[in-house]
């Protein structure tokens, strides 16, 4: 049997598609609509002003320094600078620094506002450390703690459950391997009753 070859050049690929529109199945696609340029738009400034809205307005009556605002040194609306201290107006720089240096020489009339970071707790055993952990305690100690208890009347069976649902103990044998478990309940425990010397 013979071969043939059959070579067909087109200009564009719809010209192609277009052929072989009519000759199969293969549709020509929908054409891609073209993309768009975002549309520069630049707000004025009474918009930009308006949508700020007042929730960055700054309130504060002194800065960082504890320098209070004025405003014929100081830049109107009420800004600070990287350093939390107030904005000189544009030329006004010079009697900015001199009102400053002045108000730094006499002490300073005002406190600085409360800009204290969150606490962080302090590494134990470091001064500052906010609570020491509590000593350790074995099983033996625990449970001489609390059959002692309730040999003596202190708490009973239902009080010691009670104490494991508070402190999220899900049952006794956790207090054989967990010492935070442990220590947890010898300190209940020895709120009930303190620890005899």
């Amino acid at each position: 049997m013979p071969k043939y070859k059959l070579e067909i050049e087109f200009d564009t690929e719809d010209d192609l598609r277009a052929y072989l529109g009519g000759e199969t199945r293969a549709a020509a696609p929908a054409p891609a609509e073209p993309a768009r340029e975002p549309e520069a738009h630049s707000p004025s400034v009474a918009q930009t002003k308006a949508d700020d809205g007042d929730s960055d307005e700054i309130t504060d009556d002194v800065d960082a320094d504890g320098l209070p605002y004025d405003p014929e040194i100081h830049a109107d609306p009420k800004s600070f600078t990287a350093k939390g201290t107030w904005r000189s107006k544009r030329g006004k720089s010079k009697e900015a620094d001199e009102a400053r240096a002045a108000f730094k020489a006499a002490g300073g009339a005002e406190a600085a506002p409360e800009t204290t970071p969150a606490a962080t707790p302090a590494m134990p055993g470091m001064p500052g450390a906010a609570k020491a952990a509590p000593a350790p305690v074995s099983f033996d100690q625990m449970l001489d703690k609390t059959l002692g208890m309730m040999q003596r009347g202190k708490i009973d069976a239902d009080g010691v459950t009670a104490l494991y649902a508070k402190l999220g103990i899900p049952d006794p044998s956790a207090l054989e391997t967990n010492e935070s478990y442990r220590a947890a309940l010898f300190a209940e425990l020895c709120a009930i009753e303190p620890e005899l010397a």
